[in-house]
């Protein structure tokens, strides 16, 4: 017999059924798939996710290309942009490159580490952690 879990379900029956019926709109809305994965990363947004991000691989030695990006606070979304952004420059740190070249689904078990540079001019590396501190982040999933 199973074990019974703790966890709560993110959607309800009739959530979950509404977003099933917005995505499907989404996705048939147009050919322009930097437009339908930008309105997807936005449509995850608060429903499953507190941000979703949308990369692809690039052509050559171009590495990810960000598509999309989406939280519902346009501050904290700059701070993550600008984390993924160093986080992008270290050799291997990049979980999507990693999932687009594995072609493998990947837990990040601790999201919450600290960036190792300033992610930008107007945020240093002190103010990093302590918003990402605030976020209580937890986990991420790369697919």
């Amino acid at each position: 017999m199973p074990a019974e879990s703790d966890h709560q379900p993110v959607l309800s029956a009739r959530e979950a059924l509404r977003f099933i019926a917005d995505a499907g709109e989404v996705l048939s809305s147009s050919l322009d798939y930097e437009l339908t994965l930008q309105r997807v990363a936005r449509l995850a947004v608060p429903d499953l996710a507190d941000w979703c991000a949308v990369y692809i691989l690039g052509e050559g030695d171009q590495g990810e290309v960000e598509v999309s990006s989406g939280h519902e606070d346009p501050e904290v979304e700059a701070m993550l942009l600008g984390i993924r952004r160093t986080r992008r420059d270290v050799e291997g740190a990049s979980e999507s490159i990693e999932v687009g070249e594995s072609g493998k689904s990947i837990l990040m078990p601790d999201v919450s580490v600290a960036p190792t540079e300033e992610v930008d001019d107007s945020l240093s590396k002190a103010q990093a952690s302590e918003r990402i501190e605030e976020l209580q982040a937890k986990t991420g999933r790369g697919t």
